[in-house]
């Protein structure tokens, strides 16, 4: 009896012992698995954060806000380094590189014309490395950029309506004694422009609204925010830039009219930076920086109805939009350029534009003896009744500073990427 006993507590012992060594097993199973879990998570991590640098260097490149230190074959140097990683090296100020986390970009060159990007991203102890290596060719500059007329689709030309220049198209058809002076180059795509991308400054000082009129004048200050501004009946609205720093101003709705003007004043070689969020109405011989320079003057026009330049109105500067239709029409004349990624833009009714429409998704329409006088880079092209299309004469040197400023083509060196590798 008592041994039966004794060799009862002997199984218990022993399957308790089992149970004990399974349930340790168990443990320490699930505590390796969730470390490797964990350390998965943060090499994943640490992938993302290289490869967002790879992303900047390659975009920084590709459209020349990054330029790369001369350095020789075999040499390799830090491109970017933030505090997180360690000792911090910046070329350039890059806060959204600061917020993904600690990173490093260096660059090696491999022969005269190929060099190699190396990332690394690091969270906790996992560090990952990924690279890609990249073709440099000398870029061809804007003058040979714009080289044609570039349309993506077709070009239409009726009723005498003439292009003077090289212009490249889908298809092309010309009736009614329409001539083309210069190449056709059938087939040719656009090459990758890119859709203008701008928003509303911040941070801007609130001055409410402001009027105008019967010769009365009035300043714009740099830096605010306006609601409404109505310049009318022969009122002249003033900009002051005094330096080399650009001045930026927002207006929620601005109105320029019946003999009104808008003149940038000052010495200063700054740029004038005028957004327009709602509404933009200038007509009846409104004179907007009549005569500035091209490129001293931009206006973003932020808002979602159409915009019209119409009955002699006279601008200088750019004007950059986002997708709602263009029209300039009766007499208006724009000196400068269109930079836009409407669907329409439309020149009719003598209205002439000097200078380059960049409008890449855009049906161009020139008609009834409207006029561009410069390069035309869109969708489609149809021009009818005596409408004009003339590539600039004497280059493009006046324009190359103000289109290089806004990065919509490439300019300098060109890099061609290939070869990426995970290390």
């Amino acid at each position: 009896m008592h041994s039966q006993k004794g060799s009862a507590l002997v199984l218990v012992m022993l399957t308790v012992a089992a149970l004990l060594i399974v349930g340790v097993s168990l443990v320490a199973a699930s505590t390796v698995e969730y470390r490797s879990s964990v350390n998965h998570g943060h090499s994943t991590q640490a992938f993302f954060v290289a490869e967002a640098g790879l992303n900047w260097a390659r975009l920084g490149l590709r459209s020349g806000t990054i330029a790369l230190p001369t350095i020789v074959v075999g040499q390799e140097v830090v491109l970017y380094r933030n505090a997180a990683f360690g000792t911090p090296v910046v070329g350039l100020p890059v806060a959204s590189l600061d917020a993904i986390g600690p990173i490093e970009v260096r660059v090696r060159r491999l022969t005269s014309t190929r060099v190699e990007i190396t990332t690394q991203g690091r969270q906790f102890q996992a560090l990952r490395t990924v690279a890609i290596q990249a073709d440099e060719t000398a870029g061809a500059g804007v003058e040979a950029a714009l080289a044609r007329h570039q349309v993506n689709g077709q070009v239409r030309l009726v009723n005498d309506a003439i292009v003077n220049g090289d212009i490249s198209g889908l298809a092309f058809e010309l009736r009614n004694e329409a001539a083309i002076n210069g190449a056709r180059i059938v087939g040719s795509p656009l090459a990758a422009f890119a859709r203008p991308v701008f928003s509303l400054p911040t941070s801007l000082s609130q001055r409410g609204a402001l009027t105008v009129r019967d010769e009365g004048t009035a300043s714009l200050l740099a830096s605010s925010r306006y609601t409404d501004v109505t310049v009318e009946n022969d009122g002249v609205l003033m900009i002051n830039v005094p330096d080399a720093n650009d001045v930026v101003i927002v207006v929620r709705n601005l109105s320029i009219r019946n003999d009104a003007r808008l003149n940038r004043t000052g010495t200063g070689t700054g740029r004038v930076l005028l957004h327009v969020e709602q509404t933009l109405t200038l007509s009846n011989d409104a004179f907007l920086n009549e005569s500035g320079h091209i490129e001293r003057m931009i206006v973003y026009y932020h808002g979602t109805a159409s915009l019209t330049l119409g009955n002699d109105v006279r601008l200088t500067g750019i004007i950059v939009t986002n997708n709602v239709p263009i029209t300039l029409e009766n007499d208006a004349v724009l000196k400068g350029h269109v930079i836009t990624g409407a669907a329409n833009v439309t020149l009719r009714n003598d209205a002439r534009l000097t200078g380059i429409l960049y409008a890449p998704l855009a049906r161009v329409d020139v008609k009834n003896d409207g006029r561009i006088d410069g390069m035309v880079i869109g969708s489609s092209l149809f021009m009818d009744n005596d409408g004009r299309l003339n590539r600039a004469t004497g280059g493009f040197a006046s324009f190359q500073s103000s289109v290089m400023a806004l990065g919509l083509w490439p300019t300098g060196t060109n890099y061609s990427f290939h070869t990426w590798a995970n290390r």
